[in-house]
């Protein structure tokens, strides 16, 4: 059912618009999709707050080993002995980042999952709570 509107400014004389919607199933709308959006970026601040974590755990354990090297080079006593420390190491760093890079991944995979589920349960939600009931009708 159409809603009458009047505006006025001072002085003038009052105008009436017949708006085809229902104001107040907008504004029931709309405060389901920004309830949608609460939802979804407490998901997304969640899923950066335990990526970055990872990140720092990860940084802290490479920093140890890259400091750790430097003592083990200053112990060489052969060329040899240099080149295997360095061998080791590169090969366990790029190990290491590889297997960061997959933890990585599947995590981003995780939490985009799960906050676009986030979302589409609140849209789901929020048109079904906004379909108007079905009125039973004798048969």
């Amino acid at each position: 059912m159409a809603q009458k509107i009047s505006v006025t400014d001072e002085g003038s004389i009052p105008f009436n618009f017949n708006v085809p919607f229902d104001f107040k199933s907008t504004f029931d709308v709309n405060q389901k999709s920004l309830e949608t959006a609460g939802k979804m970026n407490r998901k997304l601040c969640e899923a950066m707050q335990e990526c970055n974590e990872e990140l720092v755990n990860f940084g802290s354990n490479r920093l140890k080993e890259d400091f750790s090297v430097s003592q083990q080079l200053a112990e060489c006593e052969t060329v040899q002995d240099f080149v295997s420390v360095y061998t080791d190491f590169f090969q366990t760093a790029v190990k290491q980042y590889t297997e960061e890079a997959n933890k990585l991944t599947r995590l981003y995979n995780v939490f985009t999952d799960e906050t676009i589920s986030a979302g589409e349960n609140q849209t789901v939600k929020a048109v079904s709570d906004s379909e108007p009931e079905a009125e039973s009708k004798p048969h």
